[in-house]
């Protein structure tokens, strides 16, 4: 999943947090620590953390970044902001890879008096220190729309299909993302609905996308929580020789934005 533009907010905000820490102590020559969990791997995550790295030169190796990658485990997720507290972490950055379990780690955080960012992904708490991320539920209800747009455009006088294909139900993307779909299709009587699970992952949107062709007429439109969920879709269909009836597409947080086959 890709939040347009979420990525440059991230170094900004830790290094305005990071010039009050400096201007409360008057130590120039200490080092603080900023511990930074994220969720999972892939180029724009590694972006996000080279900038943050990058950022840490400019205040003179005062500061120390520190990160560490989930690989999607919740429970090694855990372990490393629990970590990252027992060190005193000055700042802990969080990209939480489940909504629920992750939930109470950031708590023990903020009880120990850490400020906590939560980037991208919010978790199951209302004791953190700052959110960057986008309005999913919105992007999930504009998606929607679009979506009937498309099956307008398509069904030519009958009833269109729409089918959404979720990315890992335990994040909050995902839950927001598919909540706001939901919002509008409940109100919708213009196209049948229906969603699938996945995991966020490639291989499983294309082991579902093609075991429901298999069972199943080709829906009209396919909406996807992330570009590769829809390369990965728009694959399965294509082995097929389905993918020409179908539309798919998906979109980043940036409304302004939509990428479409």
């Amino acid at each position: 999943m890709r939040p347009a533009n979420h990525h440059l907010l991230l170094p900004a905000i830790c290094a305005s947090m990071l010039c009050m820490l400096l201007v409360s102590c008057n130590r120039q020559e200490a080092r603080y620590h900023i511990g930074f969990s994220q969720c999972v791997g892939g180029a724009w995550r590694e972006k996000v953390n080279m900038e943050m790295l990058s950022a840490q030169h400019l205040y003179n190796n005062v500061v120390d970044v520190d990160i560490k990658n989930a690989d999607n485990i919740s429970e090694r997720q855990i372990a490393q902001i629990d970590s990252f507290v027992s060190a005193g972490v000055d700042i802990l950055v969080v990209a939480p890879n489940d909504y629920k379990s992750v939930a109470p780690a950031i708590a023990r955080a903020r009880r120990r008096g850490i400020p906590v960012v939560l980037f991208d992904r919010k978790a199951d708490t209302n004791n953190y220190t700052a959110y960057i991320g986008g309005d999913n539920i919105a992007a999930g209800r504009a998606m929607a729309n679009y979506a009937l747009s498309l099956v307008g455009e398509s069904r030519q006088g009958r009833r269109g299909t729409i089918q959404e294909l979720t990315g890992g139900m335990k994040s909050s993307p995902a839950l927001d993302r598919h909540r706001g779909f939901m919002q509008v299709m409940e109100r919708n009587r213009r196209a049948d609905y229906r969603f699938m699970d996945t995991d966020w992952s490639s291989e499983m949107t294309y082991r579902v996308m093609q075991s429901y062709l298999k069972t199943h007429p080709a829906p009209d439109v396919v909406f996807c929580h992330s570009d590769l969920a829809a390369l990965s879709a728009r694959q399965a269909a294509k082995d097929l020789g389905e993918a020409g009836k179908i539309r798919f597409y998906w979109c980043p947080l940036n409304l302004e934005q939509c990428d479409q086959n």
